[in-house]
């Protein structure tokens, strides 16, 4: 068997197990990882380089930034202040609800979000006399919409980051993202607001669960913010940085010892907060790419899809791309979905000659809407049982979603970013 056929199998075989999860998600690039080594299409020296990647690192430092606005109490806050400003409008508490999330996921993880607000939003939707289920759909469409504004909101971000300066030595800035999500984060708030909330089911009534209790640092709530301003800041004068020595893991790095030595978190605190299964999809999944795209595997895969349409022209790929990683971000992982065609996007970008960096941000951006199962997104999954809904409930609310974002991000992509 060629080491194309092998690369193929492996990673159909990924596929499978991401979509059907025969063994927990962090195992499957574990999988991934031994069968490259050895089946011998990648050298031993090259199967754990995605774990020194600096997308992985920077990814895992900014775990610990995360909890730290957690643990001292500031996403609390701030989820309080805002959603206080709706009073008991269902329409208003959800577009806050969203908005908040979304503010949040921004700059923290996406799943942190979500746990950390979903019993504040039961609460609320307590006092409001409206059903939490109203409420809960609402905050995890909106955390998993605010990843896609920034480099740190989502891993997919990141790993489109990382495959875009090694196939052209280019970045993308921290809020180019937000160029072509921002319009559809806010068309989305619109649409829960006056149709969405519509679609919702209702069938959790709001006294059923109550809040869980925590208690926060709240003398260490500015000391939390600074360390992430400074992050921020770090990591938006990135190329300024290299100067000093510095990249952007460093400057995450930095930032999550410093949550440690003021006393925002403990190591406990620090290790715990760190999500081994992204880690693991990230570092694990990378090196796959890489084979893909030593023995030819990913340029024989953009040659089919380019083939399959008639006349391939970049803005029609763009389209492919974000709708195929849509659809395949429905039913596996995220970050595994964009770990696997990014270096396909490559790929087709020089099969047709032009810029890779449209194709990989339809891709990283795709998967982030893919809102239409219960499975699609961590938020999703988290607010899935807790809020009492059905696998339909997901669908038919989140499909239009869906489709509302591919076309806006097929068309607002190649204008942003130009071939």
């Amino acid at each position: 068997m060629s080491q194309v056929a092998i690369t193929l199998v492996i990673l159909a075989g990924a596929l499978v197990l991401f979509v059907t999860e025969l063994v927990p998600l962090g195992i499957t690039p574990l999988i991934v990882l031994s069968s490259l080594a050895v089946s011998g299409v990648l050298p031993v020296k090259d199967v754990l380089t995605g774990f020194s990647n600096d997308t992985t690192i920077m990814v895992l430092f900014m775990f610990p930034v995360g909890e730290a606005l957690f643990r001292t109490g500031v996403c609390d806050y701030i989820g309080r202040k805002v959603i206080k400003l709706a009073g008991k409008n269902e329409v208003r508490l959800i577009g806050l609800v969203m908005l908040a999330a979304a503010f949040l996921s921004a700059f923290t993880s996406n799943t942190g979000t979500t746990i950390v607000m979903a019993p504040l939003v039961v609460s609320v939707a307590r006092e409001a006399g409206v059903s939490a289920g109203a409420l809960l759909l609402p905050l995890a469409f909106g955390a998993s919409f605010g990843g896609m504004l920034t480099l740190v909101g989502t891993p997919p971000n990141a790993i489109v980051q990382g495959a875009l300066r090694q196939a052209t030595g280019e970045s993308f800035g921290f809020f180019d993202f937000g160029k072509v999500s921002l319009p559809f984060v806010v068309v989305a708030v619109l649409y829960m607001m006056f149709v969405g909330r519509k679609q919702v089911a209702t069938r959790l009534p709001s006294e059923v669960s109550s809040p869980e209790k925590h208690e926060f640092k709240t003398k260490k709530m500015g000391v939390s913010l600074f360390i992430l301003a400074l992050v921020v800041v770090g990591m938006f004068f990135e190329s300024r940085l290299y100067a000093f020595g510095l990249s952007l893991p460093i400057v995450a790095m930095i930032g999550a010892v410093l949550t440690v030595v003021t006393g925002c978190i403990t190591m406990h605190e620090f290790t715990g907060s760190i999500e081994w299964s992204s880690v693991l999809l990230m570092g694990g999944m990378q090196p796959l790419g890489l084979a893909m795209q030593r023995t030819g595997a990913s340029e024989m895969l953009a040659g089919f899809l380019t083939r399959a349409i008639h006349e391939p022209t970049p803005y029609l790929m763009t389209g492919v791309v974000v709708v195929s990683a849509g659809l395949l971000g429905q039913f596996m992982s995220h970050t595994a979905a964009t770990s696997v065609l990014a270096p396909v996007c490559v790929a087709i970008a020089q099969q047709l000659g032009v810029s890779p960096a449209p194709l990989l941000m339809g891709l990283c951006q795709a998967t982030s809407i893919a809102v239409a199962t219960p499975i699609g997104t961590p938020p999703n999954v988290i607010v899935y049982q807790r809020g009492g809904y059905k696998f339909t409930d997901f669908v038919k609310t989140g499909l239009p979603l869906f489709v509302l974002g591919a076309l806006m991000l097929s068309l607002l992509i190649p204008g942003m970013f130009p071939f």
